[in-house]
């Protein structure tokens, strides 16, 4: 049972079978999420699970709607209830899926939002607020009247797909739903302009609060709650999807790996960029590892020593010699919290990391496998040097 209620059988290696989230019977439960094709079926008692005739079908054409159905031949008949989110002029606009908010609404959700440049340059006033900006692009604050505050990326061109991939790729991940997830709701893609359009997360970026006052507790529940989108994204979506910390990459159901351009954040990219090799979801586990320790640390990856020569010390290395020379505490010298839980910091996260940072692909972890160590369900055994100095950039 997964942190949204929902029921999973799993193999050995730990790979879904079966979900009860995918198979709803007459019962949604708060985040479950009917799908195109999906419906739900009345029962006829308490203890009775044979069905009646009451019907909730999401249809193809993206309206939800409630029908009777003739129960000798299951024929349904004209719906009494349509929500009226197909949009037949652009289907893209078009409902996919509902989704039981936890405040008790079922929402149906539509695709992405086609936007103008236009439409997106007033929105945020004409790129006025800037929210950060990473390797991928910049982030601006914008207000749009359909859905509110927003926030709005703009890519560099160097991370521009060609059009059929970029409007794959966008469309996949605009069907993505997750607690742990900012989820993105339109883009554009018109001409030379390529901008991804997210809801707005008024908490704040990761970085402002990781490397400021949180508690030991804290941010071990923001480690483990990074893990679980990641395994949601890896293992949970109908389209398998790379995150690279900084932008995402699809892999479709018949592809284990993809060859493409260098992408992701500077100081969390794998070394199987720069070796021309098949690129995999283990690139995600690398970066999670880095951010792990930073998290455990709240130092960046790259720091300076206070040592009077300003020496600068990549994280990842000093972390694995903190390790091998027993000095773990050196890590978290200023925790209180985490001094005190020693057994913790190198168990389950420590060791977690060092895994997650191997050179070599097929050694590192899976995130299912990152998540369920750090829960302590798993067993975490000492890591093999994973040659870290060479593996940064």
């Amino acid at each position: 049972m997964n942190d949204t209620s929902n029921f999973v059988v799993v193999s050995e290696s730990v790979q879904a079978i079966w979900e009860s989230f995918k198979h709803p019977k007459d019962t949604l439960l708060p985040t479950q999420i009917t799908e195109i094709e999906g419906q739900l079926s009345s029962r006829l008692k308490e203890n009775d699970f044979s069905t009646t005739r009451f019907q909730f079908r999401m249809l193809s054409d993206g309206n939800a709607v409630l029908n009777t159905i003739n129960l000798p031949s299951k024929q349904a008949y004209d719906a009494y209830y349509i929500s009226g989110t197909c949009d037949g002029a652009n289907p893209s606009n078009s409902g996919y899926r509902v989704v039981f908010d936890p405040s008790g609404y079922f929402p149906v959700k539509s695709n992405l939002r086609h936007c103008a440049y236009k439409e997106l340059d007033q929105a945020t006033n004409g790129f006025r607020e800037e929210l950060g900006r990473g390797s991928c692009g910049i982030v601006y604050k914008g207000h749009a009247e359909q859905s509110g505050p927003v926030a709005v990326k703009i890519l560099d061109r160097m991370f521009q797909d060609n059009d059929k991939e970029f409007q794959a790729e966008v469309n996949v991940i605009g069907q993505t739903h997750h607690n742990n997830l900012v989820r993105l709701v339109g883009y554009c893609d018109k001409k030379q302009h390529r901008l991804l359009v997210y809801e707005f997360v008024r908490n704040g970026t990761l970085a402002s609060f990781l490397f400021g006052a949180l508690s030991w507790y804290q941010r071990i529940k923001i480690a483990v709650g990074i893990a679980r989108g990641l395994v949601y994204l890896h293992e949970e979506c109908s389209t398998q999807i790379i995150h690279y910390f900084g932008l995402a990459k699809l892999l479709m159901t018949n592809q284990s790996h993809t060859k493409t351009n260098i992408r992701g954040t500077k100081g969390y990219v794998a070394s199987d960029w720069f070796r021309s090799a098949p690129i995999t979801v283990k690139v995600d586990v690398y970066s999670f590892g880095v951010l792990l320790l930073e998290i455990i640390c709240c130092r960046r990856n790259l720091l300076v020593m206070d040592d009077g020569a300003g020496e600068k010390v990549i994280l990842t290395n000093w972390a694995y010699d903190c390790y091998t020379d027993r000095r773990i505490e050196a890590l978290v010298e200023n925790d209180k919290e985490a001094k005190n839980e020693k057994k913790m910091v190198e168990r389950f996260v420590m060791v977690v990391a060092l895994w997650c940072l191997q050179e070599d692909p097929s050694i590192r972890p899976t995130m299912k496998k990152v998540m369920l160590m750090l829960e302590g369900i798993l067993q975490v055994s000492p890591p093999p040097f994973p040659s870290l100095s060479s593996s940064i950039s």
